[in-house]
């Protein structure tokens, strides 16, 4: 039964109370609102603490899902670069029109708040390895057995080879010249079916094949992607809502960290913090609890271990006996050879709120500290001692995060492995 005893409505005027700004003049709605929700967020990727099951079907000779598109609504991308720019206007007491950039003051300009969202969105994804993607090719025949990607590839997790002719995947696992050397002198001369892959030589956005391909093929990697941004309110971040206050953190920092009218060395630290503290948070993510197949439990583990202990795993099609997880990416053995339901316990993102009769979902023990980080955070546009003297308020939020993690791990103590798939995964086989 969802909770219902506090409104967005009531929670604002308490908060706007608080900041000494009851008629929201100083603050208004709008900004208390988006602070409310990213409250909300923030909580939801410190401490998993919003937990919903979801199902969805398979589809036949489909190994790999995305849990972003399996469900929308759970596992939410649903930030645009106008959104944060707005945000960002607040925090830094300009004009908040989003990418239009009205009327900003000779603080910043606008091209300044989108160039810092468009460089910070992609080195969120290199520094966090969140989200991964899927991405296909049929790369023509190289007799040196380089390849070419696609540009947007950053990181490859992981890479499979299919013949085309045979239609069998072989796993590619990562090596480089001096181990394909150490095991076959020659295995550049001698083409075949890839086994392995090398980018530790290659020019950017290159692969090479070991040894090269002798017939065509398809790869097939999960990867993480840098993407182009155009500057539109409309334009999607296609990041996991919950950790999208990275970036924003992160533009903050190069917008105050530059030799301008703007400059403010202490929130600029502040900002960097805020920055590395979230990428943390995303690097130790947690997102699949358990998993059933038709109501039958599933044993869960990571994309490693099946590669390494069925390297043809996905030449095998039938009832999925094994899932494997790595954040929003999963992988299925046996591939589902029809439709079967699927349904998974998740950490879902963070239930926001937007009218003002909406009820706040969480526990009424909970407000509190969403209470001091929303006093916090809109505190930040006050710069200086102001500033500085709700950093007690943020403590107590994180406080009340570790708190909430520690009664997490007494409720689920069995559970602690199934929870940290993705973590294993990325130490098992880093994207790199």
């Amino acid at each position: 039964m969802p909770f219902s005893q506090t409104t967005l409505g009531s929670f604002t005027t308490d908060i706007a109370v608080a900041m000494r700004d009851p008629n929201y003049v100083y603050f208004s709605q709008d900004e208390i609102h988006r602070t409310i929700n990213e409250s909300l967020l923030y909580w939801g990727a410190m401490t998993t603490y919003f937990q919903e099951r979801g199902t969805f079907p398979t589809v036949s000779g489909t190994a790999f899902y995305d849990l972003s598109v399996q469900f929308p609504v759970l596992r939410a991308r649903t930030f645009t670069m106008g959104q944060l720019c707005t945000e960002m206007q607040y925090h830094l007491m300009e004009p908040p029109n989003g990418t239009g950039g009205l009327n900003m003051t000779d603080q910043f300009s606008i091209d300044q708040f989108t160039s810092a969202i468009q460089r910070n969105r992609n080195e969120f994804t290199l520094d966090s390895r969140v989200p991964l993607a899927f991405v296909t090719s049929s790369p023509a025949l190289n007799p040196s057995g380089r390849v070419d990607l696609d540009e947007t590839v950053s990181l490859v997790m992981r890479a499979s080879w299919k013949v085309a002719q045979s239609g069998i995947y072989y796993t590619l696992f990562r090596d480089d010249a001096w181990g394909a050397q150490s095991y076959k002198p020659l295995w550049n001369l001698t083409p075949g079916i890839p086994t392995k892959y090398s980018m530790a030589e290659t020019p950017p956005i290159q692969l090479q094949l070991i040894p090269p391909a002798s017939s065509p093929g398809n790869l097939d990697l999960v990867c993480t992607q840098t993407i182009d941004m155009p500057v539109d309110d409309t334009t999607p971040l296609l990041l996991p809502d919950e950790y999208v206050q990275a970036v924003k953190w992160g533009a903050m920092y190069d917008l105050l960290n530059t030799d301008q009218p703007g400059y403010d060395a202490m929130r600029a630290k502040y900002c960097l913090e805020r920055y590395n503290q979230i990428v943390d948070t995303a690097v130790s993510q947690r997102c699949v609890i358990d998993a059933y197949v038709n109501n039958v439990p599933c044993p869960l583990g990571t994309l490693w271990e099946l590669d390494t202990g069925k390297a043809f795993w996905q030449n095998q099609s039938g009832v999925p006996q094994r899932i494997s997880a790595a954040f929003d990416v999963l992988s299925m053995w046996k591939v589902p050879n029809g439709v079967y339901s699927i349904s998974m316990d998740l950490v879902r993102s963070a239930p926001t709120v937007s009218a003002d009769a909406d009820p706040i979902q969480v526990a009424p023990d909970i407000l509190p500290y969403l209470f001091d980080y929303c006093r916090h955070s809109l505190s930040f546009k006050l710069g200086g001692s102001e500033f500085v003297s709700t950093m007690p308020l943020y403590d107590n939020f994180m406080k009340g995060a570790t708190q909430a993690n520690k009664q997490l791990e007494q409720r689920a103590r069995f559970l602690t492995a199934l929870f940290d798939q993705s973590a294993k995964q990325a130490a098992q086989m880093p994207a790199a």
